[in-house]
């Protein structure tokens, strides 16, 4: 509840430009306190953490996130709004 935001914050800005690396590294942040919350040992699967709790991985979030904005600035009444996609 506190770290997902954290690490989705204007994530549709800057996702497009990270590296797989990093990635893992922001995915890691996200299993490793799932993990200490749920008091689980390090042999358990990432995805099953995932599965368990019923989060997706930071990745798909802020995919999920920057389609639902696309769409909304798309479907805009505001036509100064919908021309900003042009840019």
């Amino acid at each position: 509840m506190y770290i997902i935001p954290i690490l989705t914050y204007a994530g549709e800005a800057w996702a497009p430009f990270i590296s797989t690396s990093t990635w893992r590294k922001i995915e890691a942040v996200q299993t490793i306190n799932i993990r200490v919350i749920l008091g689980q040992p390090s042999i358990v699967k990432n995805s099953v953490l995932l599965h368990t709790t019923g989060f997706v991985t930071v990745k798909h979030l802020i995919k999920k996130n920057a389609l639902a904005t696309f769409h909304r600035i798309s479907t805009s009444q505001y036509n100064h709004i919908k021309n900003r996609i042009l840019v």
